[in-house]
């Protein structure tokens, strides 16, 4: 599974997906998500908070949540991440609040619910089931109210690729930006996140690029111009890197699916 950090702010969104022995960086998003461990051990990491799941536990991320997952030895999950809006009774009652534990359990049906649903399910068997798993975490959650501290630096970091990464997307950017020294940026990024500073953001193009050509009509030339990539060549390299195959194949793959589908 390719985990997307590109989530459209739209008030449908919907995205699932499960895998093995998963891990992905530091990252957030406007989208809330919910991680359900079906076997083994994951460790998610929430803000400055590490959770252990075991099979049958979850964790609920609220939106702009900093997160973080990666598997010790062996693990099989299965994620949703979606739209505020598919929820809008909890999203209301959530307000401005944060919660203090983000970790809950399933029990066994709800487990298995878990296990069945995906992309293609009707959109009214998508909210029954947010919602079943929502009501499950509010249930046990204790909730406060954010704090008022100014934003830390990794998060307007994250702010700023996500708002310039189909441009000139360099951490000089970002030094100028900030005001802080791009030797201190480049390893402040790299002990938070686990990863450069460019490897993030071309993280962040390759995902906003899977999208586009699962979503759009637009020609690989135009994908990778708007994802930030100067050179065709380059793109096609950094997306063979992450995906395993080149855009073409991957949008080859999907249209081959879709018409399987019909």
């Amino acid at each position: 599974m390719f985990y997307e950090l590109d989530h459209p702010i739209v008030p449908d969104y919907f995205f699932t997906g499960q895998d093995t022995d998963f891990k992905f960086p530091a990252h957030i998003h406007y989208c809330y998500e919910i991680i359900c461990v079906t076997s083994g051990v994951m460790n998610v990491v929430v803000n400055d908070t590490e959770y252990s799941l075991s099979s049958g536990e979850a964790v609920f991320i609220p939106s702009n949540q900093i997160h973080s997952m990666y598997t010790p030895y062996r693990s099989s999950h299965k994620l949703f991440i979606f739209a505020p809006n598919l929820v809008s009774v909890y999203t209301k009652s959530l307000g401005d609040r944060v919660p203090v534990c983000h970790k809950f359990t399933l029990d066994h049906l709800c487990l298995e619910m878990v296990k069945k649903v995906d992309e293609s399910a009707p959109l009214l068997e998508k909210k029954s089931l947010l919602y079943l798993l929502c009501s499950e975490f509010d249930k046990v959650a204790e909730y406060v109210a954010p704090q008022k501290n100014p934003a830390p630096l990794i998060y307007r970091m994250f702010e700023f690729i996500q708002s310039n990464y189909g441009g000139s997307c360099t951490l000089h950017n970002v030094s100028a930006h900030t005001g802080y020294d791009y030797s201190y940026l480049s390893s402040y990024f790299k002990r938070i996140v686990g990863m450069s500073f460019n490897d993030y953001v071309n993280r962040v193009r390759i995902s906003h690029a899977s999208y586009l050509l699962s979503n759009t009509d637009l020609c690989i030339l135009s994908v990778s111009t708007e994802c930030g990539f100067k050179a065709l060549r380059s793109f096609n390299r950094n997306f063979k890197e992450q995906m395993g195959i080149t855009p073409t194949e991957y949008r080859s793959h999907l249209q081959k699916e879709s018409a399987e589908k019909k």
